[in-house]
């Protein structure tokens, strides 16, 4: 299978193992970013690579991890905490095959307080069914829904989410 690298004007993303990694082309300009790193769980190849390109043009985060399931993602994060690397923002799709997204907030809440009590999950969704949007919005471990597909606007007023 073919690993795709997305390349920008100022600076490269590098998808490896899951992981995109951030490379400045231009040392003399270092990027400051808000967030250190952010997890988008989705088994959508083009949604991943549409979110993670938006996630770096807003230069909101360093690095992208990507993962394509729930027990993948739920893997990684334990592995995470052992490393006490776990990631600020989870970027997580409603609709996947065999576990959803709200299989992955069952398992999510089971995971250690210290870690995922700083994070702030935002759920991804194409549907346009009120009952999934009810039940995302009024999870307690879901900041805010955003609807696909995600626009640079979506990623604008991340801050003024994340701050509320």
């Amino acid at each position: 299978m073919c690993v795709p690298t997305v390349r920008m004007s100022s600076n490269s993303l590098i998808r490896k193992g899951g992981v995109i990694e951030h490379s400045i082309l231009n040392m003399n300009q270092p990027e400051i970013y808000k967030y250190k790193s952010a997890m988008i769980i989705d088994d959508s190849e083009v949604d991943q690579y549409i979110t993670s390109r938006i996630l770096k043009a807003s230069l909101l985060v360093e690095k992208i991890l990507i993962q394509s399931n729930v027990p993948d993602a739920l893997k990684s994060l334990n592995d995470l905490i052992s490393k006490s690397q776990f990631p600020e923002l989870i970027f997580l799709d409603i609709q996947m095959p065999q576990f959803s997204g709200f299989d992955f907030l069952e398992g999510f809440k089971k995971l250690d307080k210290a870690f995922t009590s700083n994070c702030l999950i935002f759920m991804l969704t194409a549907s346009n069914d009120p009952k999934e949007h009810n039940r995302a919005t009024e999870s307690p471990y879901v900041k805010k829904l955003l609807f696909k597909p995600l626009t640079i606007e979506a990623f604008r007023m991340l801050d003024k989410v994340a701050a509320a």
